[in-house]
Protein backbone atom coordinates (compact mmCIF):
# COMPACT_ATOMS: atom_id res chain seq x y z
CA UNK A 1 0.00 0.00 0.00
CA UNK A 2 2.99 2.31 0.40
CA UNK A 3 4.26 1.89 -3.18
CA UNK A 4 3.74 5.04 -5.21
CA UNK A 5 3.28 3.21 -8.51
CA UNK A 6 0.05 1.50 -7.37
CA UNK A 7 -2.17 4.58 -7.10
CA UNK A 8 -4.55 3.55 -9.86
CA UNK A 9 -4.96 0.07 -8.34
CA UNK A 10 -5.43 1.15 -4.71
CA UNK A 11 -7.47 4.27 -5.37
CA UNK A 12 -6.04 7.66 -4.53
CA UNK A 13 -8.39 8.25 -1.58
CA UNK A 14 -7.65 4.92 0.12
CA UNK A 15 -3.91 4.76 -0.55
CA UNK A 16 -1.87 4.59 2.60
CA UNK A 17 0.30 2.56 4.88
CA UNK A 18 0.00 -0.56 6.99
CA UNK A 19 2.28 -0.46 10.02
CA UNK A 20 3.00 -3.46 12.24
CA UNK A 21 3.28 -2.93 15.97
CA UNK A 22 2.38 -4.19 19.44
CA UNK A 23 -0.13 -3.01 22.00
CA UNK A 24 2.02 -1.28 24.61
CA UNK A 25 -0.54 -0.38 27.29
CA UNK A 26 -4.03 1.02 27.81
CA UNK A 27 -4.87 4.50 29.07
CA UNK A 28 -8.19 3.93 30.88
CA UNK A 29 -8.55 7.59 31.79
CA UNK A 30 -8.59 8.77 28.18
CA UNK A 31 -9.62 5.56 26.40
CA UNK A 32 -6.46 5.43 24.30
CA UNK A 33 -4.18 2.53 23.42
CA UNK A 34 -0.53 3.23 22.60
CA UNK A 35 0.74 0.93 19.85
CA UNK A 36 4.53 0.56 19.73
CA UNK A 37 5.82 0.81 16.16
CA UNK A 38 9.59 0.86 15.59
CA UNK A 39 10.19 2.20 19.09
CA UNK A 40 7.58 4.97 18.73
CA UNK A 41 4.15 5.04 20.39
CA UNK A 42 1.13 5.71 18.19
CA UNK A 43 -1.94 6.46 20.29
CA UNK A 44 -5.20 5.10 18.88
CA UNK A 45 -8.75 4.88 20.27
CA UNK A 46 -9.27 2.07 22.79
CA UNK A 47 -8.44 -1.43 21.59
CA UNK A 48 -9.70 -4.30 23.73
CA UNK A 49 -6.82 -6.76 23.46
CA UNK A 50 -3.99 -7.93 25.66
CA UNK A 51 -0.79 -5.92 26.05
CA UNK A 52 1.93 -7.26 23.77
CA UNK A 53 -0.49 -8.40 21.07
CA UNK A 54 0.81 -7.76 17.57
CA UNK A 55 -1.45 -5.64 15.39
CA UNK A 56 -1.50 -3.76 12.10
CA UNK A 57 -2.49 -0.13 11.74
CA UNK A 58 -3.88 1.23 8.47
CA UNK A 59 -3.12 4.92 7.96
CA UNK A 60 -4.52 6.70 4.90
CA UNK A 61 -1.97 8.91 3.15
CA UNK A 62 -4.44 11.80 3.09
CA UNK A 63 -4.63 11.66 6.93
CA UNK A 64 -0.88 12.17 7.43
CA UNK A 65 0.48 15.69 7.81
CA UNK A 66 4.20 16.48 7.64
CA UNK A 67 6.22 18.95 9.71
CA UNK A 68 9.86 20.06 9.85
CA UNK A 69 9.75 20.03 13.67
CA UNK A 70 7.45 18.70 16.37
CA UNK A 71 4.60 21.20 16.51
CA UNK A 72 2.96 22.47 19.68
CA UNK A 73 -0.55 23.64 20.33
CA UNK A 74 -2.21 20.97 18.15
CA UNK A 75 -4.75 18.28 18.90
CA UNK A 76 -2.68 15.79 16.86
CA UNK A 77 -1.24 13.36 19.41
CA UNK A 78 1.27 11.46 17.28
CA UNK A 79 4.45 13.03 15.84
CA UNK A 80 6.63 10.29 14.35
CA UNK A 81 10.26 11.00 13.40
CA UNK A 82 10.69 9.78 9.82
CA UNK A 83 13.10 10.24 6.91
CA UNK A 84 11.93 11.15 3.40
CA UNK A 85 12.67 8.35 0.94
CA UNK A 86 10.76 9.25 -2.22
CA UNK A 87 8.56 11.99 -3.64
CA UNK A 88 6.21 11.60 -6.59
CA UNK A 89 4.15 14.43 -8.02
CA UNK A 90 0.61 13.35 -8.77
CA UNK A 91 -1.89 14.68 -11.24
CA UNK A 92 -3.15 18.00 -9.97
CA UNK A 93 -1.73 19.76 -6.93
CA UNK A 94 -0.63 16.64 -5.00
CA UNK A 95 2.70 15.19 -3.90
CA UNK A 96 3.00 11.65 -2.54
CA UNK A 97 5.78 11.35 0.04
CA UNK A 98 7.15 7.99 1.25
CA UNK A 99 9.11 8.12 4.50
CA UNK A 100 10.94 5.53 6.57
CA UNK A 101 9.94 4.83 10.16
CA UNK A 102 12.64 2.43 11.22
CA UNK A 103 12.30 -0.55 8.84
CA UNK A 104 8.71 0.36 7.94
CA UNK A 105 7.33 3.05 5.66
CA UNK A 106 4.76 5.81 6.03
CA UNK A 107 3.03 7.38 3.03
CA UNK A 108 1.68 10.93 3.08
CA UNK A 109 -0.27 12.96 0.52
CA UNK A 110 0.24 16.72 0.73
CA UNK A 111 -0.02 19.54 -1.78
CA UNK A 112 2.94 20.42 -3.96
CA UNK A 113 2.66 23.93 -2.49
CA UNK A 114 3.17 22.49 1.02
CA UNK A 115 6.11 20.38 -0.14
CA UNK A 116 7.78 23.44 -1.64
CA UNK A 117 6.98 25.72 1.32
CA UNK A 118 8.48 23.19 3.76
CA UNK A 119 11.42 22.39 1.45
CA UNK A 120 10.76 18.65 1.73
CA UNK A 121 13.30 16.61 -0.25
CA UNK A 122 14.49 12.98 -0.19
CA UNK A 123 16.96 12.25 2.60
CA UNK A 124 15.55 14.78 5.04
CA UNK A 125 14.37 14.00 8.57
CA UNK A 126 10.83 15.28 9.21
CA UNK A 127 7.83 14.38 11.37
CA UNK A 128 4.74 12.49 10.24
CA UNK A 129 1.73 13.76 12.18
CA UNK A 130 -1.14 11.32 12.76
CA UNK A 131 -4.43 12.12 14.46
CA UNK A 132 -5.41 9.32 16.82
CA UNK A 133 -8.95 9.27 15.41
CA UNK A 134 -7.61 8.87 11.86
CA UNK A 135 -6.29 5.36 12.51
CA UNK A 136 -8.62 2.87 10.86
CA UNK A 137 -10.41 0.45 13.14
CA UNK A 138 -10.55 -2.46 13.57
CA UNK A 139 -6.89 -3.35 13.78
CA UNK A 140 -5.79 -6.49 11.99
CA UNK A 141 -4.21 -9.05 14.27
CA UNK A 142 -0.97 -10.72 13.23
CA UNK A 143 -1.68 -13.94 15.09
CA UNK A 144 -4.18 -16.68 14.30
CA UNK A 145 -7.00 -15.33 16.50
CA UNK A 146 -8.87 -13.51 13.71
CA UNK A 147 -12.38 -13.32 12.41
CA UNK A 148 -13.27 -14.35 8.86
CA UNK A 149 -12.00 -11.04 7.47
CA UNK A 150 -8.72 -11.13 9.39
CA UNK A 151 -9.65 -8.49 11.96
CA UNK A 152 -9.74 -8.49 15.74
CA UNK A 153 -12.58 -6.89 17.62
CA UNK A 154 -12.00 -3.50 19.17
Amino acid sequence: MTRLDLGSATGRQQAGTVLEGKIASFDAEWGLTPIEVEGQAIEVPAVRAEIGREVRLHLRARDIALAREVPSGLSIRNALPVNVLEITHERGPYAEIVCSLGKQQVRARITCASQQALGIEPGQPIFALVKSVAVDSPLASLDTDRDQDGFMSC
